[in-house]
C-alpha cells in the first residue's frame, strides 16, 4: 500500500511524498467522514502511471559491414534504424 488510511484532513487534493512507480496501477478508495463516523462502500478507482522513457538500444552498422575490408574511400556509412531514437551521433 502506498496510503493506508491517511487522515489528509478537509482538502481536496493531495501530494504525494514520493513519486509514484512508473508502469503501475494505483487503485484509491476516497472515504469522507465527519463526527458521526466514516462513509460506507465507497467506490475504489485507479488509474496508472506513465512509462518513464528510456535511452534507445545501440543501433548497428549495416554497411560497410563490421570488419570489412576494402572499403572505398568514398563510401558511405548506414545503420539499422532504432524506433525510439530521434537522432544519431557518429564518432
Amino acid at each position: 500500500d502506498i496510503l493506508n488510511a491517511e487522515d489528509v484532513g478537509n482538502v481536496l487534493t493531495y501530494d504525494f511524498v514520493s513519486d509514484l512507480p512508473e508502469t503501475t496501477t494505483i487503485y484509491v478508495s476516497i472515504t469522507p467522514y465527519n463526527a458521526v463516523g466514516d462513509a460506507v462502500s465507497c467506490t475504489e478507482e485507479s488509474f496508472s502511471t506513465e512509462t518513464l522513457p528510456t535511452v534507445p538500444m545501440c543501433t548497428t552498422l549495416t554497411s560497410p559491414l563490421n570488419g570489412s575490408t576494402d572499403v572505398s574511400i568514398t563510401t558511405n556509412l548506414s545503420w539499422t534504424a532504432i524506433s525510439d531514437a530521434t537522432g544519431y551521433k557518429l564518432t
